[in-house]
């Protein structure tokens, strides 16, 4: 079975198990967590992924840092990983887990990129156009990026709208060089 239908399918498990016992939100903050330590941490990536290091070292090293911080729930999944040797796939697992998580929420991913930040109105109008295009909630990332010189781009699920300065000019200059 490939990494991606394991992991699939790992975290389809938790995420009807969670739902559940009625702890669906606390177990998603909690691969929200550890999703983002492994993005911000490149060395427990790593050791995550070695197959040098012990199946139980690891499971140690994963407990120093979530023991504590996560839900039973969410510990003796990890601590399942772990004895199943499915260490490397944790965080592929963690990001599926966010994925079907949104999909069962019925959340779509926006992300919009603009040279300044959004007030509230303008953030009141990307989100109406993302649900425009997708017919579901929105869930808006915001990031400022001065080299798109102006404009926007906006991205819903797999779709992109990119109306931004930079992009326009790229066409033009093509076009102007054919």
């Amino acid at each position: 079975m490939s990494d991606f239908r394991a992991a699939s399918r790992y975290a389809k498990s938790i995420l009807q198990l969670s739902d559940e016992r009625g702890i669906l939100e606390k177990v998603n903050q909690d691969m929200i967590l550890i999703d983002e330590t492994c993005e911000a941490n490149r060395e427990l990536a790593l050791v995550l992924k070695s197959p040098i290091i012990d199946h139980s070292k690891k499971s140690q090293i994963l407990d120093k840092i979530f023991g504590k911080k996560v839900n039973p729930l969410t510990k003796s999944f990890y601590e399942l990983i772990g004895r199943k040797g499915r260490e490397k796939m944790f965080h592929s697992i963690t990001k599926e887990f966010r994925k079907q998580y949104l999909e069962v929420k019925g959340i779509e991913m926006v992300s919009v990129t603009t040279t300044f930040p959004l007030d509230a109105g303008l953030r009141e109008q990307v989100k109406s156009k993302a649900v425009d295009i997708s017919n579901r909630k929105p869930q808006l990332e915001e990031f400022i990026d001065k080299d798109i010189v102006g404009g926007f781009i906006l991205n819903v699920g797999s779709r992109r709208i990119d109306a931004s300065i930079k992009t326009k000019l790229r066409k033009l200059k093509k076009e102007l060089t054919k």
